[in-house]
């Protein structure tokens, strides 16, 4: 017998049940045929129920978060309609195909992995929507209903994107923006108009250039240009570090590894926040000594160039020794 598993996240706790072990009528004939097992988390009373119905008594009122994945769901249970205060909604693993309207004050949504080609029908009432993911689905273009949501976090990486629409600047809100391992191999002007953002993949794309506004990216913190598959995937395409991510003064994380590096310029010391340099995978044989004012460097990834031995001793010298620096080249799963 298959087990369906729901997840509900309560904030509010002490709220008495009036259930009992019967057995109950099941979730959504529509839905669901196998007998559905539901778990509610941090409450104060009856653990297991066996229907969304039976789970209803703790007062729907209070929950502010569910998890419903992996289930094959073409629409939602029409129970959730009750749950009037939801805010994150976890449907990963389905091709949900409507967005019902009792959704609308939705501020998180998961519908990574869902094998969809177009969002579900009704995504424009999800006005309040802040957190999106939904990496791992075959959109192949960006899906531009997003541009009118006020997004803070965007998770679109392994969508098959291949561009970016040049009124993605319009995205004014967002501070966390995922498109890693797409088709891209340039970005729109109006990136630069994306001022809040403190993170960016673009890891896996094999970018290689970058617009000039791409400076104006000043509150960025995390910048992944390089490859996330272990051993080197389609990191990037520069032959140079570009001008604008010498810029970029806030940046503590940078990962630039696997591309066509051949030099690193003395202007590295500009970035004088960097914590976590990634320039594994390229083809360095050296650093410029400049690297060393770094004072904040907690990681340095040197793996898969060309340093000798000599040149590996002269790097760890300008470093303390609690500074991590591998010249090996890391490979995993």
């Amino acid at each position: 017998m298959r087990y369906f598993l729901l997840l509900c996240s309560i904030v509010l706790l002490g709220c008495q049940s009036t259930s009992n072990e019967a057995e109950a009528p099941a979730v959504d004939s529509l839905l669901l045929t196998d007998t559905t097992s539901l778990h509610i988390e941090n409450y104060d009373g009856p653990s297991s129920f066996w229907s969304l119905d039976e789970a209803l008594v703790v007062d729907p009122k209070r929950v502010l978060q569910l998890r419903l994945e992996d289930e094959n769901l073409q629409r939602l249970p029409h129970q959730l309609e009750d749950f009037v205060n939801l805010q994150r909604l976890d449907v990963r693993g389905n091709p949900i195909k409507t967005i019902p309207k009792y959704l609308a004050s939705l501020q998180e949504l998961d519908i990574s992995s869902s094998s969809i080609t177009n969002l579900p029908h009704g995504f424009e009432q999800l006005t309040s929507l802040k957190k999106l993911y939904i990496d791992h689905n075959a959109l192949n273009s960006f899906p531009r209903i997003l541009l009118h949501l006020p997004l803070e976090d965007l998770f679109l990486g392994h969508t098959g994107i291949s561009e970016l629409p040049e009124d993605i600047g319009q995205m004014t809100t967002l501070k966390s923006l995922s498109l890693w391992d797409n088709n891209m191999t340039e970005l729109p002007t109006s990136i630069g108009n994306l001022q809040q953002l403190e993170m960016l993949s673009l890891s896996d794309n094999g970018i290689g250039e970058l617009p000039e506004s791409f400076a104006q990216l000043q509150n960025l913190k995390s910048l992944y240009m390089g490859s996330e598959y272990s051993g080197g995937g389609n990191g990037h395409s520069f032959d140079a570090l570009p001008e604008a991510i010498l810029q970029l003064t806030s940046l503590e994380t940078l990962n630039l590894s696997y591309g066509y590096l051949i030099s690193i310029p003395p202007e590295i010391a500009q970035l004088t926040q960097l914590k976590s340099l990634d320039l594994s995978g390229n083809d360095l044989s050296e650093l410029p000594e400049a690297i060393k004012v770094l004072k904040h460097m907690e990681y340095l990834y040197l793996g898969g160039n060309n340093f000798s031995q000599e040149t590996q001793e002269e790097i760890r010298s300008w470093f303390p020794e609690n500074v991590i620096i591998e010249f090996e080249e890391i490979v995993g799963c």
